[in-house]
């Protein structure tokens, strides 16, 4: 599991201090992103695998509302990974309390042909790799 944190300020918040629900998703994007960085993986390598990887599905669960100053910590793991499409969860927490979960499943287009492939085997090793170390 992959954890990177971030604190919030006020652009990220509404009138009344709380972190605006749209908001959730650049935060878990850019954690994803630092993941993948962490594993080796820059997102402009993968594409010139000729690869994009692609949101096709998201959950995401709205349990408490997080605030102006909070410390977001947003892990990220694999749940499952397949040949052309991933399952990551991931969990945005303030000091130990869940305040939103989301689940997505990732697919993979080739870049030319925007049409469905195969993961890259770096990819599929990389997550396979952090899948046996959650």
């Amino acid at each position: 599991m992959f954890n990177y944190q971030i604190r919030m300020c006020f652009q990220d918040v509404d009138g009344e201090g709380i972190v605006y629900h749209s908001n959730y998703l650049n935060y878990a994007e850019r954690a994803r992103t630092e993941w993948l960085s962490r594993l080796g993986l820059q997102n402009q390598e993968i594409m010139e695998l000729g690869v994009a990887m692609v949101i096709r599905h998201i959950e995401m669960d709205f349990i408490r509302p997080a605030k102006l100053d909070d410390v977001l910590d947003i892990d990220v793991r694999v749940t499952e990974s397949k040949n052309a499409s991933t399952i990551i969860e991931q969990t945005i927490s303030v000091a130990g309390e869940t305040k939103v979960t989301l689940k997505l499943q990732l697919v993979y287009v080739d870049t030319h042909t925007l049409r469905p492939t195969r993961i890259p085997a770096i990819l599929k090793q990389k997550f396979e790799e952090n899948m046996k170390g959650n």
